[in-house]
């Protein structure tokens, strides 16, 4: 503990007056002194944060569109599509969850996930009784390989977000993808090797292993496993 006089002198008039001392009870030299001692970490500090608000996400568009289909780059920074607003995945980084339902291409249901793009609300997790269950990502995480994504238009303070499939789910070929006859949407899933297209059925989504593009599958499933 320090015990210079100037020292014991602030704390005593900070226990008397029940406030930080003013400049005209504290000799101004020993405050420079005091951060002066701490100007480096203040300088370093200052350093990482200039280099961190540097760091683009983004170059050119490719970087956003094999993300996620149809986003951009803007300063550095991946925007999502018109109808579709961005949120932060801990699997993905980010995501773009859409507003329309895929099988109506009208307004969708404000609780979902990502994917299946425009049918994310069919594989969000629900208790016994069919009804969602509802996360925050710091106060009441998800159960293990879901994640909390947050919702559209709907908070409490007990919660912001549903439970959705991580990204290792969303690649699990045995997650039951829908090769339906009558699909009509060409859509591509992860088949445990290579990105496959196939037909898709809206109406049937059970499965977030379902990708509007053959990049966007690829860089869900195929990219982790070369970092």
């Amino acid at each position: 503990m320090l015990r210079d006089k100037k020292v014991e002198r602030v704390y005593l008039v900070r226990d008397r007056k029940g406030h930080s001392p003013s400049l005209s009870v504290v000799d101004c030299s020993f405050w420079v002194t005091v951060k002066m001692q701490y100007l480096p970490l203040v300088i370093a500090a200052i350093l990482v944060c200039s280099l961190a608000a540097r760091v683009k996400e983004c170059q050119k568009e490719e970087d956003c569109t094999r993300r996620w289909p149809q986003s951009t780059c803007r300063n550095g920074r991946c925007a999502c599509l018109e109808n579709y607003i961005r949120r932060k995945s801990d699997s993905r980084g980010w995501i773009c969850l859409s507003l329309l339902d895929a099988s109506t291409s009208m307004i969708g249901p404000p609780l979902s996930c990502p994917l299946p793009d425009g049918a994310g609300f069919r594989v969000l997790l629900k208790d016994e009784n069919s009804a969602a269950i509802y996360c925050d990502s710091v106060k009441k995480p998800c159960p293990k390989h879901y994640e909390c994504i947050q919702i559209i238009g709907q908070f409490s303070p007990e919660w912001n977000g549903v439970c959705c499939p991580r990204q290792e789910v969303s690649c699990s070929p045995d997650d039951g993808v829908e090769l339906d006859i009558d699909g009509w949407l060409p859509r591509w899933f992860f088949n445990g090797k290579k990105c496959q297209q196939f037909q898709w059925n809206p109406f049937l989504a059970h499965s977030p292993n379902t990708y509007v593009t053959k990049e966007h599958c690829e860089s869900y499933c195929l990219d982790p496993q070369k970092r």
